[in-house]
């Protein structure tokens, strides 16, 4: 491939030779990268191709910006010019390069458009073993195929169906597809990507463009509840005489001693025991009772007083159950001091209580644990965010949302953690996800932690790729839009390597 002049104008105009990719020489495929960090300035008719696909392809093809323009502008690197733009259009370009019709559409593998040809392109290249060859092979395939009228929503089909058994640190966005698109529209291709290729940082969010490929989406909650009802219908109730268990018409099958005056009670998930929480003024007592008998199994004094009535008024509950019911954790204060303690039981039916130093002595709550319950979230009122390690109880990270600094667009959002993170969080073996709102309290997107040490790597909403408002959090992989939609976390790549390693003896 060369610039070769332009007989008659003295003009200089990439044409390209042969198809390449990334694994050899495949019929139907065009070569990428003519227009790489350039600026292009588009003009004229190119065949079968409206605006939106001249646009798209030129940024497909390495474009740094693509602008349709019917002037020459000095801002610009390249002219693309149509089949029916004036030879006065080009002549006025002197001394700039020029690509025509034909050399556009050929280095885009449009000339002779053969979907059959691009599906077997696309055949060849994913019947190998998954590889990082092969995905840019992969990715030069899809490379210039128009979103629209050219099969590309059978592709991704096909390419989705061969790439579930992939590692998802091989499907790496290309640097040409990470842009948001000028219409507003979403790219096909993203459904097919799982990280980002980011030197640091937390990655980004792009929207699930099919749906159908993703759902069910397999929610992880970050909260469960203690149950008042176990599979065999049996309820628990407090009456006149305390707590009892009744059956499904009511009757009384067993009675808690007159000690346990619980005020928050619920089956275990094995439902061989029942938590009761006794919460007084001067003091606060856990209890392990016998789900059958209601008779006392162990119980435990708490390192801390029950948290003030009035923090309700702050929308706080001071106990949070992990998702598999296995934990609690209770928010409590003694005069000005304030303490969190994480309540968990063992098999052998004894409670064990790991306190948790909170630095922020303000109301607050447990907002959600990891599913294996090896971290919990801690927010208070001031939106300040701890992550404690458990069964140790140390802290790993405490502090506010990191705010978003672009130095190329030359802004800063100021963001905090959203007020309604209680069970909208995530916390996976690789990220933390917490839901962050901008400066005027608007949910805007969400703030992105690593696992291991608890520390933000950064707040991620919709730019750079035009996705929604993240509305929830529903898996550390998944989020739910402000409309209902699905929308994807791409993490960075560094962070799942980091993730990975081996760590370091202490």
């Amino acid at each position: 491939m060369a610039w070769f002049e332009v007989a008659g104008f003295g003009q200089e105009v990439w044409c390209g030779t042969e198809n390449v990719s990334g694994c050899g020489v495949l019929s139907g495929v065009g070569v990428m990268g003519i227009f790489d960090g350039l600026w292009v300035s588009y003009w004229g008719g190119f065949g079968e191709l409206d605006h939106k696909s001249v646009w798209r392809t030129c940024m497909d093809l390495g474009a740094y910006w693509a602008e349709e323009r019917n002037n020459v502008d000095d801002e610009f690197d390249v002219f693309l010019v149509g089949s029916n733009a004036s030879d006065l259009d080009v002549t006025d370009a002197a001394g700039r390069r020029v690509v025509d019709e034909a050399t556009f559409l050929e280095a885009a593998g449009l000339v002779h458009w053969s979907l059959d040809a691009r599906l077997e392109a696309l055949r060849e290249v994913l019947e190998g073993e998954p590889s990082a060859q092969a995905w840019e092979a992969m990715c030069v395939v899809f490379d210039g195929w128009p979103w629209e009228g050219h099969g590309l929503d059978v592709a991704v089909e096909y390419a989705m169906e061969r790439l579930r058994h992939w590692p998802e640190t091989l499907r790496v966005l290309p640097e040409r597809w990470a842009r948001a698109d000028e219409w507003g529209e979403h790219d096909p291709r993203w459904d097919l990507v799982c990280v980002c290729e980011l030197a640091e940082g937390a990655g980004c969010l792009v929207n699930a463009v099919n749906e159908a490929f993703f759902e069910p989406v397999e929610a992880t909650p970050a909260v469960g509840a203690l149950k008042r009802e176990d599979l065999r219908g049996r309820r628990l109730v407090e009456q006149d005489r305390g707590l009892v268990v009744v059956d499904a018409r009511g009757d009384v099958l067993a009675c808690a001693p007159p000690e346990v005056g619980a005020t928050t009670v619920g089956f275990s998930s094995c439902e061989r025991y029942v938590w009761a929480l006794d919460r007084k003024h001067d003091q606060s007592t856990i209890w392990l009772l016998d789900a059958q008998s209601l008779e006392v199994v162990d119980r435990r004094g708490l390192e801390h007083e029950s948290a003030p009535y009035y923090w309700k008024d702050f929308g706080f509950e001071p106990i949070t159950v992990s998702p598999d019911g296995r934990q609690i954790a209770v928010y409590s204060s003694i005069g000005d001091s304030i303490g969190i303690t994480c309540v968990f039981w063992q098999d052998n039916g004894q409670i064990e209580l790991v306190p948790l130093e909170v630095t922020d002595r303000e109301p607050g709550e447990a907002i959600g644990f990891a599913s294996d319950g090896s971290r919990v979230l801690f927010l208070s009122c001031y939106k300040v965010l701890s992550v404690f390690e458990l069964p140790s109880g140390r802290r790993l990270w405490t502090g506010g949302a990191l705010n978003s600094e672009d130095l190329h667009y030359r802004y800063s959002l100021s963001f905090v953690y959203d007020e309604t993170s209680k069970g909208n969080c995530s916390v996976g073996p690789d990220v933390i996800l917490v839901p962050v709102a901008d400066d005027c309290q608007d949910p805007w997107g969400v703030s992105v932690h690593d696992a291991q040490s608890g520390q933000p790597l950064g707040s991620i909403g919709a730019y750079p790729l035009g996705a929604s408002i993240a509305s929830a959090v529903l898996s550390p992989r998944f989020c739910r839009g402000q409309h209902g939609n699905i929308m994807r976390y791409l993490p960075a790549l560094s962070l799942l390597r980091r993730s990975s390693a081996p760590a370091e003896p202490l």
